[in-house]
């Protein structure tokens, strides 16, 4: 706790601008390999590499990266945007101990999109996910682009919360109505 403490303390006078304010939370008084065992998953991607799409090479040159430097420059881009202004996102969630935050990462992103789309906020179903992604391991871990790839290929459309509320935990797929929102393309760093 002394040392949670103590970089509370560091942090908040190294604070340069901007509006973070750093606090205790309810981890404060977990040491940080405590911190890690529990709430962050290992990198799957070794466990991954075998089921994701064949070997796409992302590798850019030096043209390749004046040309997406020039065609940025061509746009009146502003400096900041803060998207929950526009009223686009929901509300955090704790994941609690389900090691899900690819499902939770996933549906945040979901959610803005639809509300940028439509003008609607609404909550989409992060158990959804949980409990019916190919090749992810719900609460044990898994992978947005893995997740991506199968909600794009199998057309899996994500129904609302309130019909497929968040549990504690992964379940089996329960069979839902076919209202829900799909995705029609996404972009993923493999």
């Amino acid at each position: 706790m002394k040392s949670s403490l103590k970089n509370i303390e560091v942090l908040n006078l190294n604070r340069t601008n901007g509006t973070a304010q750093y606090g205790l939370t309810k981890y404060s008084d977990m040491l940080p390999e405590e911190f890690l065992e529990s709430k962050l998953v290992p990198d799957l991607s070794s466990q991954l590499k075998h089921i994701l799409l064949p070997n796409i090479n992302l590798d850019l040159d030096e043209n390749s990266i004046e040309k997406i430097q020039y065609s940025v420059n061509q746009f009146n881009i502003p400096q900041k945007v803060d998207w929950r202004e526009q009223n686009v996102v929901t509300k955090v969630q704790s994941q609690d101990l389900c090691s899900a935050c690819w499902a939770f990462a996933a549906i945040g992103v979901i959610e803005s999109m639809y509300a940028i789309k439509t003008g609607k906020l609404e909550n989409f179903s992060i158990q959804e996910l949980i409990d019916c992604s190919k090749y992810n391991y719900g609460c044990d871990g898994g992978n947005v682009c893995t997740l991506l790839d199968w909600m794009k290929t199998d057309q899996v459309k994500v129904v609302r919360d309130a019909e497929y509320p968040l549990t504690d935990g992964s379940g089996n797929c329960r069979n839902v109505s076919s209202n829900g929102i799909e995705i029609q393309d996404y972009a993923c760093n493999k």
